[in-house]
């Protein structure tokens, strides 16, 4: 018999614990065992020791030994804050690297103001690097208030110098680096004036006032010292201030807690602020004016809804939010301000009344007199200061604070007592609007409070705005109003302070956040900001799915400056000729290191051209020589930068010879580019209507020239002329060609016939619909389409080539179909994201599922396999798609559709038609043809089918139990849960209808730009793995790229009928165990 007693280890540890703590059978006063190397030896290797009674350990305290050898016999770690580093000491010497470890965590996370210094000093001494490094980047990003600590004073000289010669440090002018520097100097000016010139080497002249010149120089009046200072000319990142808007999310309760969009009004682009993980509703915010954001109280939903304390401040530059001192009173809602140097913070209490004061200085809370009269709990107080007093404006009444004084006075009632008032100071005045109406009550005036005379007006006599939400900002100088009525359109008032009128912002596209759409034409990889938030050395993404380098470039191209790690690609396609462009394009974008940027522009012409002109040709030629002339046994390319296998690189020769032949004019294709584009596109003539009649008028003419020239050239531009040349690098052997042909079958038979050349364009090679029009538009606006793009898409390629040829890009080419993949990979990698596109259309979801996970990486908690479905509708079309046949359904969305899009200055023909129509029947009647006239597609966002899209994860988890497509022996208690489905494979899916999507976040409609193609039924599924440890600097940063031509025709008809009668008969399944759709995850 073999049996295992799972408790007894605990069980001899407890019982081993007990004879220490009596003293009994103990052989010295340290008995640790196998808990450290350092004892082990001690005891077991000869040494005077092993036979002493007593054994003294030297510099280790009586506290830290005590720890040790309390988690040598339980397992469990504790010791106090003021003990963490003596344990740390004492736990590197006495070798127990557990204790290490988690001391370094300790202090890693509990980082602020006053101890940051010191940290580094010991953490320098010991030699963590990593301690080191996480010390470093804080103090960089709290400099100004770390450099007036006492420890800063102490810094070696070493120390000093490598943070002020940082890039990343927050602070608002070079001035104050140098005023660091000189009270370091100051401190033991005798001993330290001569690491003057030292430290001036980091001083960036440029950037230093004059004043502070003429201070530094003052310091070397009676010396020979001469002064070298950095002729740097970059800002360091304190330098650069923006002013955002913060879109903080409502007050409903809620078990996520998403992102707060921020935009940027002056650059038109959109960021993402994360919220404290424990808070998720209720709190309350304030930026002061040297651009500091605190967060106040809140509910925290972990267990119950419990009101908090806690005080937070944000750190930009680690981009994390840090503990402050509790408030004295629990808060939500509380009415959050900044005057002065301090922030109160007022009402959201139990009592209804306090208030409270913070100093950042000393980090700490006082209280302030009660408000006068008591304020409901959850009714939100709106406060604003202006000169030395706050106000506070509730249903209730207004009342007054005065600083100076210390007292509340109670002021003029505002006109309409306000549910939940907002107001701004400008020009001396308050204006305040009550931003959340009753029921039914859709209206609301601005009214104006002059504390002179203290009297609450409205603004422009009176003027009703209509909105169900509105919100009052100050940007840029002015006062703007942002309503937004029932049909979701956003309106923007400029106010007039002379005129005292309101007056409609007609292009409001800078002041309106643009909201980014999933479906958007190509994806940030890694997103580190939303995830590590720290960029690692390295990382490892593999892909599966994506054919082309659109993905890899725009992820390179948008990384931070500041990221100097290497990036390994593993390109992976079964497509010879994509792998063959692929490789093509890295080449000359080496060959030509030196030229980026005309090299981009002209690499893009060949990417999305149907013609090139003679100068792209004969790069074209050149390069394909070169590629044809290497060695047969060739496994590296571009100075090492491209690895393949030289039996594959064979494949790779007859799509290079083809192409040069075709340049050469030794061969003819059966169809030029240009021809088989307008075959494709003949035959999705109505999409393409469709899709014309959708975009911004001003955008049509070039965007019609597109589908009739197939040039990504400006229309203005000289090079069309000379562009006459075909693109070789289009054409393909009737193979690829024969794909087409599967999923058009009206298209002309031509190149059928074996060994016949083709054009290899397919209905994907728009491109429009690759590359996101709202990134493209930050770059460059006009009315020329293909101008906008030419320039964006040149852009992102020459910043990739700049880190491609600085050695900073590697790439691995597989041939061979993602099932294959493991067995070309090196043993040991391991990835922190995996993309599948949209493989699990084709591929049994749960096998690629089972395939991916080994690769994912299992020391990052961030790491995750993306997975995306955009044909499971063609299983269940009736249900995924909105039923045509329900007239007012279809109506209804439509009608959202319009009101939506009725406002935007470049609206669709057919919002423009419906402007005026009535309601009721005769509404609905007249909208038919218009409807006709926009397609299906306009209201596929509109639609809620996740319901039937969980019932097919269903199927797809019963179709991988049982594989064969009947079912005779099945019941209701095969049908998988969705439970089950969330946790397959021991991965956890995130609930992507909650917002907790980190890599691909699925948002509500909200703005569609309808440049960008988006797909209304098209879903994004994001797994980890919950035993994920915290994050460790990985091997590499490898991307996988594979692609599924070879699947479809393998596996879709098998499975696309296995997925079609599972979800049959698991409806058949809920309906007999009277389940309904579940739409949450």
């Amino acid at each position: 018999m073999n049996v295992t007693h799972d408790d007894y280890p605990k069980a001899v540890l407890d019982g081993l614990n007990k004879l220490r703590e009596h003293a009994e059978l103990t052989d010295v006063v340290l008995e640790v065992g196998g808990a450290s190397p350092y004892f082990r030896g001690m005891f077991t290797s000869g040494y005077a020791e092993a036979k002493q009674e007593r054994v003294s350990i030297q510099g280790v305290s009586e506290v830290a030994m005590a720890t040790i050898l309390d988690y040598a016999y339980t397992g469990c770690l504790q010791m106090e804050p003021d003990q963490v580093q003596a344990v740390m000491s004492a736990a590197r010497l006495l070798q127990v690297d557990f204790v290490c470890h988690k001391a370094a965590e300790y202090m890693k996370d509990h980082l602020d103001v006053s101890n940051c210094v010191d940290v580094l000093m010991y953490a320098d001494m010991l030699g963590d690097c990593n301690l080191v490094k996480a010390s470093v980047r804080y103090i960089a990003s709290r400099f100004n208030q770390a450099a007036l600590q006492p420890a800063f004073l102490q810094l070696p000289l070493p120390l000093l110098q490598s943070l002020l010669n940082r890039d990343d440090l927050i602070t608002l002018s070079e001035d104050d680096v140098v005023q660091a520097a000189l009270r370091w100097i100051n401190f033991s000016q005798e001993e330290r004036l001569q690491h003057l010139p030292t430290l001036c080497r980091s001083f960036r002249r440029s950037f230093v006032s004059s004043k502070q010149l003429a201070e530094i120089e003052s310091k070397c009046l009676a010396t020979d010292i001469k002064l070298v200072y950095s002729e740097s000319s970059d800002q360091r990142l304190g330098y650069e201030r923006t002013e955002m808007q913060i879109f903080l999310q409502d007050e409903s309760l809620r078990t996520s807690h998403p992102p707060a969009p921020c935009y940027d009004p002056s650059t038109g682009k959109l960021y993402e602020l994360h919220m404290p993980g424990n808070l998720n509703s209720h709190y309350s915010v304030i930026f002061t004016p040297d651009g500091e954001l605190y967060l106040a109280g809140g509910i925290d939903l972990t267990d119950d809804v419990v009101i908090q304390k806690k005080f937070y401040q944000y750190n930009h530059l680690l981009n994390t939010w840090e503990p402050r001192c509790e408030m004295i009173s629990p808060r939500v809602c509380c009415g959050l301000v900044y005057l002065k140097g301090y922030i109160y913070a007022i009402g959201g209490d139990k009592n209804k009344e306090t208030a409270e004061r913070y100093d950042p200085s000393c980090d700490e809370w006082t209280s302030i007199p009660s408000i006068p009269h008591p304020i409901p709990t959850y009714t939100r107080p709106c406060a604003v200061t202006l000169h030395d007093n706050i106000y506070v404006i509730v249903k209730q009444g207004c009342y007054c604070f005065s600083t100076t004084d210390n007292t509340w006075n109670e002021t003029a009632d505002i006109l309409e007592p306000p549910s939940r008032a907002q107001a701004v100071t400008y020009q001396g005045c308050i204006y305040c609007i009550d931003c959340d109406k009753e029921w039914r009550d859709f209206s609301g005036t601005v009214e104006k409070y002059d504390p002179a005379n203290g009297v609450w007006k409205q603004t422009e006599n009176g003027r009703v705005f209509d909105f169900t939400g509105a919100t009052l900002m100050k940007l840029g100088g002015s006062l703007y109003l942002f309503t937004v009525p029932k049909s979701n359109t956003i309106y923007v008032h400029q106010y007039d302070p002379d005129t005292d009128c309101w007056m409609l912002v007609d292009d409001n596209s800078r002041l309106v956040p643009p909201f980014k759409w999933l479906g958007t034409g190509y994806r940030d990889l890694i997103k580190i900001d939303q995830n590590e938030i720290e960029y690692p050395d390295k990382m490892a993404v593999l892909l599966a799915g994506v054919g082309n380098l659109r993905n890899v470039m725009a992820t390179m191209a948008g990384l931070k400056q500041s990221f100097g790690g290497s990036v390994h690609f593993v390109l992976n396609d079964n497509d010879p000729q994509v792998m063959a462009r692929n490789v093509f394009f890295l080449y000359i974008l080496w060959k030509y290191k030196g030229e980026e940027e005309k090299v981009a522009q002209q690499l893009t012409q060949i990417w999305y051209s149907v013609k090139i002109g003679e100068e792209e040709a004969a790069m074209a030629q050149e390069s394909l020589t070169e590629l044809l002339a290497l060695q047969d046994d060739t496994n590296t390319l571009c100075g090492g930068r491209v690895t393949i296998l030289a039996e594959q690189f064979s494949q790779l020769r007859p799509v290079f010879q083809l192409w040069l032949s075709l340049l050469n004019g030794e061969k003819m294709a059966q169809t030029t580019p240009r021809e088989q584009l307008r075959l494709i596109y003949e035959l999705a003539k109505e999409g393409v209507g469709l899709y014309l009649r959708s975009i911004p008028t001003r955008h049509r003419s070039s965007a019609k020239d597109w589908f009739k020239t197939g040039l990504l050239i400006p229309m203005s531009d000289p090079r069309r002329k000379r562009a006459r040349r075909d693109n070789a690098t289009l054409a393909a052997w009737n193979p690829a060609h024969d794909e087409v042909l599967q999923y058009h079958p009206s298209l002309p038979t031509i190149a059928k016939q074996a060994g016949k050349i083709a054009a290899g364009i397919n209905d994907d090679s728009m491109p429009f619909s690759e590359w996101d029009y709202l990134e493209a538009t930050a770059q460059s606006s006009g009315d020329d389409l293909l101008e906008m793009y030419s320039h964006y898409i040149g852009d992102v390629v020459n910043r990739f080539a700049c880190r491609f040829n600085q050695g900073s890009v590697s790439c691995l080419v597989i041939l061979d179909n993602c099932l294959n993949l493991q067995a070309h990979l090196p043993v040991e990698i391991q990835f922190d994201r995996i993309f599948t596109s949209n493989i699990s259309d084709y591929i049994n979801y749960p096998v690629l599922l089972e395939a991916l996970r080994p690769l994912l990486r299992k020391d990052n908690n961030k790491s995750v396999i993306i997975t995306e479905f955009i044909n499971w509708d063609m299983c269940c079309p009736e249900e995924a798609k909105p039923p045509q046949d329900d007239l007012p359904l279809v109506m209804r969305l439509f009608k959202q559709a319009i009101e939506d899009l009725r406002h935007e200055p470049d609206r669709p023909d057919w919002v423009s038609r419906q402007a005026g129509m009535s309601s009721g029947q005769a509404g609905i009647m007249a909208m038919i043809p218009v409807f006709l006239s926009a397609g299906i597609d306009s209201i596929a966002e509109y639609f809620d089918n996740w319901g039937v899209f969980n019932q097919y994860l269903r199927a797809a988890l019963l179709a991988h139990r049982c594989p064969e497509p009947s079912h005779p022996v099945l019941s209701t208690k095969d049908v998988p849960k969705m439970s089950e489905v969330r946790n397959f494979s021991g991965m956890k899916m995130r609930n992507f209808l909650k917002e907790l999507n980190t890599v691909c976040p699925f948002r509500h409609r909200v703005n569609v730009r309808r440049l960008t193609k988006f797909y209304g039924h098209k879903r994004v599924l994001e797994w980890t793995l919950p035993e994920a440890a915290g994050f460790v600097s990985p091997k590499g940063l490898n991307i996988v790229f594979v692609t599924h031509h070879l699947l479809r025709a393998l596996l879709a008809v098998k499975i696309h009928s296995m997925y079609v009668q599972n979800l049959a008969f698991l409806k058949q399944a809920l309906q007999k165990k009277r389940v309904a759709h579940i739409r949450d995850c």
